[in-house]
């Protein structure tokens, strides 16, 4: 998030202290640039391995979603992307289902219905 991007949006929320103050406090490494790292660590992790997983086990976002959707359904609930991720390896090393779940809260965004589509995924596309 840039500066600009922040200030547009601490307008759209109608923010009424200090910008500048907040923007310091929140752009932790001073890069510039707010990640969702510095505003949600466990988060931001489980999104970059979750990004990093879907490249290396599928050759990114799409070829995920074609294996954790094989019948094209357009959409899928927690408990079949929970599962179909973690048939394939992802969260394996903490053993548990909680950075998949991380991730499908993470990616259904406002206005949830308790499923996630390509659409939600398709950010995370590097071409």
């Amino acid at each position: 998030l840039s500066f600009k991007e922040f200030c547009h949006a601490c307008t759209k929320v109608s923010f009424d202290g200090d910008v500048l103050a907040l923007w310091k406090e929140m752009d932790k490494d001073g890069d510039s640039g707010i990640s969702l790292v510095e505003i949600d660590r466990d988060s931001g992790e489980a999104l970059i391995r979750f990004k990093e997983f879907c490249y290396e086990e599928f050759g990114g976002p799409v070829g995920m979603w074609e294996t954790i959707d094989p019948k094209k359904t357009t959409r899928v609930s927690r408990s079949h992307f929970v599962s179909g991720v973690m048939a394939h390896g992802f969260g394996e090393a903490e053993g548990t289902e909680e950075m998949a779940s991380i991730v499908f809260d993470g990616f259904q965004g406002e206005g949830s219905t308790g499923y996630v589509t390509l659409s939600n995924f398709i950010f995370i596309e590097e071409n």
